[in-house]
Parts: structure tokens; C-alpha cells; sequence
């Protein structure tokens, strides 16, 4: 069987990947110009990559445990996730002080602030994500 896997090893089942040193989001205005569609998106995409973490994990991201640090965000996950391990309640994502444009703190920020008027204050859970247009319920 090892002559078999040497000969005919397994193939990528991806058909090619993203350079990200290409200019991502350089193009783009400054968070605080983004409509909201647009700023939800760049913030899901650079919390996806500078964590690496899976959909569910991201989900699970609620506002009323996150915590900002200088160095940079941490969220307390009190939700059960398909890979969280007991223990391993706290996610962290960096914040790029050299490049503002890419960095997950500034963009998750500049969100909060525009979506605070959006978010129903009566519950006590705010989940990070919401839809992007009326009735701006979570997803």
C-alpha cells in the first residue's frame, strides 16, 4: 500500500489559494467611509484569517463578552462549539498597529460603533454578527 500512495499520492481538493500580500482591503476606504454591508464583510474575513478559527467558533462571537486590550480582543465563549475544548473558553484576535487597513481591532470597532443603534438592548446576549438589512436580526 505504501507503493501505491508513493506513486499516486493524494490530491489538493482545493484548486488554488489567495496571496494575501496582494493589496487585500488596501483599495477599499477607510472603515469609518464603509456602508455597513461592506464593513461586516471585511470584518468577518480578517477575524477569519487572523484567527483560523471554524464558522461555528465565529458564530459563537457575542459583544457582551468581549474585551479590548492594546495588544488586542478576546472573546469569552460561553456557547458550545464543534471544536472548542473544555477550557479553551477565550478567543483572541491580534490587532495590526502597523497597517490600520488590516487590522481585525480597528475594523471590529469602527462595527460596533456603527451597528450600536441596530442591536436590541433588551437581551442580555449580543451576538456579533447581525444581517445587513431591516430587521438586523442576528445570523
Amino acid at each position: 500500500m505504501k507503493g501505491v500512495f508513493n506513486k499516486r499520492p493524494p490530491k489538493s481538493h482545493y484548486s488554488g489559494t489567495v496571496s494575501l500580500d496582494t493589496g487585500l482591503f488596501e483599495k477599499w476606504p477607510v472603515n469609518s467611509n464603509l456602508e455597513l454591508k461592506r464593513l461586516s464583510r471585511k470584518r468577518a474575513t480578517l477575524l477569519a484569517l487572523t484567527s483560523a478559527k471554524r464558522q461555528s467558533d465565529l458564530h459563537a462571537l457575542d459583544l457582551a463578552f468581549v474585551q479590548f486590550l492594546p495588544e488586542g480582543v478576546e472573546f469569552k465563549i460561553t456557547s458550545l462549539t464543534k471544536t472548542r475544548a473544555p477550557g479553551k473558553d477565550v478567543f483572541f484576535f491580534p490587532a495590526l498597529k502597523d497597517n490600520v487597513q488590516l487590522c481585525p481591532m480597528a475594523c471590529l470597532r469602527e462595527h460596533i460603533k456603527k451597528t450600536a443603534k441596530l442591536r436590541n438592548h433588551g437581551g442580555v446576549s449580543q451576538p456579533l454578527f447581525l444581517a445587513t438589512q431591516k430587521p438586523y436580526s442576528p445570523v
